[in-house]
C-alpha cells in the first residue's frame, strides 16, 4: 500500500504525510455528494456554511483528490439562500 494510506476494518485512510490524523478516503460520487451535504448543513445553528466553512469541516475527517475544486463547484450549483427575515444576527436583504 502506498504511504500516507492506511487500511483499517476495510475502510481506506488517508493520514498524511505525518501520520498523525486520519481521514477516510471518499471514492464515489454519491458519498462526496452526500460529504457535502453533510459538511454544508449545520443542524446545530441551521446555517448553511460558504465554500471556507464547508472546505474546513470537509478535510477534517474526508480526503479525495481535488476536494476544494469540488466544494466551489458544488456551492456554485446550490440556489443562493436569502437570511430569514426574523433573523437578527443576519444583515436585511432590502
Amino acid at each position: 500500500m502506498a504511504a500516507n494510506f492506511v487500511l483499517r476494518e476495510s475502510k481506506l485512510f488517508y493520514t498524511g504525510p505525518s501520520a498523525q490524523f486520519m481521514r477516510l478516503v471518499v471514492l464515489s460520487d454519491e458519498q462526496r455528494r452526500a460529504v457535502l451535504e453533510e459538511c454544508h448543513n449545520n443542524p446545530g445553528t441551521g446555517n448553511h456554511g460558504g465554500v471556507r466553512a464547508t472546505m474546513d469541516r470537509v478535510v477534517v475527517g474526508y480526503y479525495w483528490d481535488n476536494i476544494k475544486a469540488d466544494v466551489s463547484d458544488w456551492l456554485s450549483q446550490m440556489p443562493k439562500e436569502r437570511p430569514h427575515k426574523d433573523c437578527v444576527s443576519c444583515p436585511s436583504p432590502y
